[in-house]
């Protein structure tokens, strides 16, 4: 049996009741184009890495030689979506909240899907994963 020792500079491990720091959740909003003036989104821009990471090889996984790739590219797109959106004021055609769910997102026109998930997505993309100026 290995015995473990503990130096005087090592720091105890954190238990749940001492820990009183919380993850900061990075957010922006952007408006949509003209054709939805007044619209917007709000989603975090610092994602979890498991769940970006679960979105990129959903929507990676398609292939234009293989057509039924595009389902799984779509369950990537409305995972991202319905993970990182934080709130949004996108209302259906009779006037109702669309809800972000993935069954929410489901609803949304293709042009409001695509316009949101490409000013999420670039705006995640641009984020650096490593800091260049140290």
């Amino acid at each position: 049996m290995v015995e473990r020792k503990i130096s005087s500079m090592s720091r105890p491990p954190a238990t749940p009741e001492k820990v009183n720091r919380r993850v900061i959740v990075k957010a922006k909003t952007v408006d949509l184009s003209e054709e939805y003036a007044g619209w917007w989104v709000r989603f975090g821009t610092n994602p979890p890495l498991g769940v970006w990471m679960e979105a990129m090889n959903l929507i990676s996984s398609y292939d234009d030689e293989d057509p039924s790739t595009l389902n799984n590219s779509f369950k990537g797109m409305v995972r991202m979506l319905s993970s990182l959106v934080l709130d949004w004021n996108i209302a259906d055609e009779e006037g109702q909240y669309v809800p972000i769910t993935d069954d929410g997102i489901m609803k949304l026109p293709l042009d409001i899907l695509g316009e949101v998930f490409q000013r999420v997505n670039s705006e995640i993309s641009a984020v650096p994963l490593v800091n260049s100026s140290a």
